[in-house]
């Protein structure tokens, strides 16, 4: 008996040997499954992630590449486009001159921006400041020129004459740095425009703009106050050129330098003039000294542009309150560059702003039948291109 229950113990636990190992493989094979399904799903996740990055990443590479051919495309165009306008002169309604008939055959920088590219840059960009000068100009280097100029002014127990060599010799010892000042004020194609800057309140400068003239309309100028310290017209031009009167010390000191560099001109036109070429240098070489009309047509060959002044005057006839403007213009050789305007009163000048650009419009103003020249120079005298 005992044989007998040990061969069948040991033939159970053979039996429940299989059915665990069969056991144990079916839940083997069921881990399997699990772990490659899982594992597929995991994968199909990331491939989808991944085929979506690429689909960002070569849509972005297509953006690119469109970007890049629209942008050859206009540059083709302006190629083309300076290609039909070469040889042509930059503007043949407006009669020629002299320094015009240089720039035959070419193309003004002014009129023809380099491509359609440049432009649309141009016309995004703060039109309120004029275009930057590849000449610079060191701020501190202009006071310092500034400051030794005035100082020979004032020199108590000097004669004259001795001013007048003092401020001569000086501006030849440093010609140099002022004729990097002309250049870079020659490169100031425009004006700046009106942006909310404070107005002149007297009523004689505002019916400045509501005079009747000829050809000119003002409507969509104004005239912005200007400080009253004497430097009042060279205020102005800085303000035009730069839209802040910080600058006024450069237009003063390229002033002085014009009537010096220019000295048979200028002594020319003084002779009619109740003071000498002499004294007139040192008084516009003083500190807060009130501007003539030789200090606005040194200015105006110094930026090489026409200035245009609207001088008002009022007057009583037959007990009649009669307001009249005379519109004068200074400029040493005719010129297409964009005027630049100024108001006159009672010994004060403003600057003119316009609202928008109108370049057509500003061109035609240095010919126009409303302005009279102020001064009536000879042929003999032209521009220096420094």
């Amino acid at each position: 008996m005992t044989n007998l229950f040990q061969s069948t113990v040991t033939l159970f636990d053979f039996i429940l040997l299989l059915v665990i190992f069969k056991l144990g493989l079916i839940i083997l094979n069921h881990f399997k499954h699990s772990i490659k399904q899982t594992a597929s799903q995991y994968f199909k996740y990331y491939k989808h992630n991944i085929s979506q990055a690429n689909i960002k990443t070569t849509t972005d590479d297509k953006r690119l590449l469109q970007n890049q051919i629209y942008f050859l495309l206009l540059r083709l165009k302006a190629l083309a486009f300076q290609k039909k306008v070469q040889g042509k002169t930059r503007n043949e309604n407006f009669p020629k001159t002299s320094k015009d008939q240089k720039f035959q055959g070419q193309t003004s920088y002014d009129t023809f921006p380099k491509t359609i590219i440049d432009q649309k840059y141009q016309e995004t960009r703060n039109e309120n400041f004029p275009k930057t000068s590849k000449e610079k100009v060191d701020t501190d280097s202009i006071k310092q020129l500034y400051n030794t100029i005035c100082s020979f002014t004032e020199i108590s127990k000097t004669s004259e004459d001795k001013k007048f060599s003092y401020i001569l010799k000086y501006i030849q010892y440093k010609r140099e740095a002022f004729i990097k000042l002309v250049k870079h004020l020659r490169c100031i194609k425009s004006t700046v425009l009106y942006l909310n800057q404070e107005l002149e309140e007297n009523k004689n400068f505002s019916m400045i703009l509501s005079y009747e003239y000829k050809e000119i309309n003002l409507e969509n100028h104004k005239i912005i106050k200007c400080n009253s310290d004497g430097n009042c017209f060279y205020n102005a031009i800085s303000t035009c050129l730069y839209g802040t009167e910080i600058n006024f010390v450069a237009i003063k000191l390229g002033v002085i330098f014009i009537m010096i560099d220019y000295r048979d001109l200028f002594e020319e036109i003084s002779n009619n003039h109740i003071e000498s070429f002499e004294k007139i240098v040192i008084d516009s070489s003083t500190k807060n000294y009130w501007a003539n009309e030789l200090n606005i047509l040194a200015a105006s060959i110094l930026i090489n542009r026409p200035i245009i002044s609207f001088n008002s005057n009022s007057f009583l006839k037959n007990n009649v309150n009669i307001f009249k403007v005379n519109v004068q213009k200074f400029l040493l050789n005719d010129s297409r560059i964009e005027p630049i305007m100024i108001a006159h009163n009672n010994n004060h000048f403003c600057p003119i702003l316009s609202k928008e650009r109108q370049l057509k419009y500003q061109k035609s103003l240095c010919y126009t039948k409303d302005a009279e020249e102020f001064f009536k120079i000879p042929k003999k005298y032209n521009l220096k291109l420094y």
